[in-house]
């Protein structure tokens, strides 16, 4: 049975906005609620507030409890079944966090839990001046925000961290003697060789895991999670420099051997009698079966599968209507016109490349769109050289969702206001933009709908690109008119559909 969806707009969450003195002591306050939190007095968490979110460190899964209440008791009864132990305050990573008129004092701890194996975790906290219905009391701090993440397994080495007595020297041998001599099992099976994939993979030939990773490319083309960029790369990188870099680190963790590229996995089969796995794979146009005991699946948050919608009059279109899922280039309809219909980042990157390739280009918008100006976002203040990746990692991405939800509300409304001109033009060009935009809720629910500005925006401002809206999608499958303007786009060789 599926577990019930809770949309992020039904679930409450506040950002504090009491002031925090410059002459409290922020450490000190930290440490007491850090002391409460481990001697399990729930109070400490704000009653009407506070959200609880863990990743496998407590509940063994990813769970969020929302409201002081529900989070209080889900902590008491958990830790006095587990009695996690070695709660630590890190008192360096202390500090007051002031981004308008919000604040907090945020703050990191390290436990152990109490499972068997015990785990190492991390625990993260935001601290405010204790607000109820509204009015704030008497000067107690409590935490509205708590993270706790599982960081490493007695036993098992830091995931983080590839063991040094494996570089160049392959993998060690399999822990439980779960490993087959037949080339036709494994203990697992990775499907995808993106970030997860690639991460994955090594972190199971770390723990001398007999496995295999399959992607449908013919070469390794995405991005591992641990990335550090080389000390003469620039700020943004282009698909050369992650290309090499994506090289460098199969070659380091020596995972070639472990790679089937070209390789779709068709279909996949429980053996319930066995607990594995069959799988069927396609090899280049060869057919071949495979047994795992696992299988995991790192094919992106949605996956290429394509989403096309119904068009009046699409099969009276003479040219080719190809979805963005099988695009690769522009170059070989140089001094055509082109379409593009969807407006997100998909569709800007396309219209974008074949703006470069001399192709006249339409989008259509189907719905507003949200535009970010990358050139305002704070993510410098997190990622510059010299930081902690994983530490940053772990800030950013472990948040309690409603809370960054509200949060990340506020920063595109602030971006919004500072880009308010750019908006008027791209309006009077035809361009809807959605100036209210729920980026959590785009993000994680609508997976898109978005667009990050790297300067398509100014090509629609300058004419460059053409809009058109929703309503005349048809003109594109029926008419065949010459000349090119927002009332008629003109006769179209290439339609490219971007669905996001």
């Amino acid at each position: 049975m599926p577990a019930p969806s809770f949309p992020l707009a039904s679930l409450p969450a506040t950002l504090f906005t009491a002031p925090i003195p410059e002459t409290a002591d922020h450490v000190q306050i930290a440490k007491d609620c850090i002391d409460r939190l481990a001697a399990n007095d729930v109070s400490v968490l704000a009653p009407d507030t506070a959200h609880w979110r863990d990743l496998l460190a407590m509940t063994s899964t990813l769970r969020t409890f929302t409201s002081g209440i529900s989070a209080g008791a889900a902590w008491r009864d958990i830790t006095a079944l587990h009695k996690p132990s070695g709660f630590k305050l890190e008192k360096e990573s202390v500090v007051v966090v002031r981004k308008g008129p919000l604040s907090s004092i945020d703050a990191r701890f390290h436990f152990t839990n109490g499972l068997q194996p015990r785990g190492r975790c991390l625990g993260l906290v935001k601290i405010a001046p204790d607000v109820v219905h509204g009015e704030e009391t008497d000067g107690e701090y409590k935490i509205w925000s708590l993270s706790t993440i599982l960081e490493s397994i007695d036993g098992y080495g830091d995931p983080d961290i590839y063991p040094p007595n494996l570089l160049g020297k392959g993998t060690l041998d399999p822990r439980h003697g779960d490993s087959h001599h037949e080339p036709s099992h494994f203990d697992a099976l990775v499907v995808g060789l993106g970030p997860s994939g690639l991460s994955t993979l090594a972190r199971l030939k770390a723990l001398g895991v007999n496995a295999i990773a399959c992607d449908k490319t013919p070469q390794v083309d995405s991005l591992p999670f641990n990335f550090k960029p080389p000390e003469n790369a620039p700020y943004y990188l282009g698909a050369e420099d992650l290309k090499e870099y994506y090289q460098s680190f199969v070659d380091r963790y020596k995972l070639a051997d472990s790679l089937w590229l070209s390789t779709t996995a068709e279909h996949v089969k429980f053996n319930s009698d066995k607990t594995s796995w069959t799988v069927s794979l396609n090899q280049s146009g060869n057919q071949r079966t495979i047994v795992a005991r696992h299988v995991v699946f790192c094919i992106g948050f949605t996956g290429r599968q394509a989403r096309v919608p119904v068009f009046p009059y699409r099969d009276e279109f003479t040219g080719e209507v190809l979805h963005s899922v099988d695009y690769i280039s522009a170059s070989q309809w140089a001094g055509k016109r082109g379409v593009v219909i969807g407006t997100a980042n998909t569709g800007h990157d396309v219209a974008e490349d074949m703006l470069h390739a001399g192709m006249d280009v339409t989008m259509v918008q189907r719905s507003r769109t949200a535009v970010l100006n990358v050139e305002r976002l704070p993510l410098h203040q997190a990622f510059h050289k010299g930081v902690n990746v994983p530490d940053v990692d772990k800030s950013f991405f472990t948040n309690p969702l409603a809370i960054e939800r509200v949060f990340m509300k506020e920063v595109a409304h602030q971006m919004a206001l500072q880009d308010k001109e750019r908006f008027e033009k791209l309006e009077e060009n035809g361009f809807k933009v959605n100036r209210e935009a729920d980026l959590t809720q785009i993000l994680f629910e609508q997976a898109g709908r978005h667009y990050m500005d790297v300067g398509v925006s100014q090509m629609i401002i300058d004419g460059k690109v053409i809009l058109l809206p929703r309503s005349q999608d048809e003109v594109f499958f029926h008419t065949n008119i010459q000349g090119r303007s927002r009332s008629n786009p003109g006769a179209q060789s290439q339609i490219y559909e971007s669905i996001n």
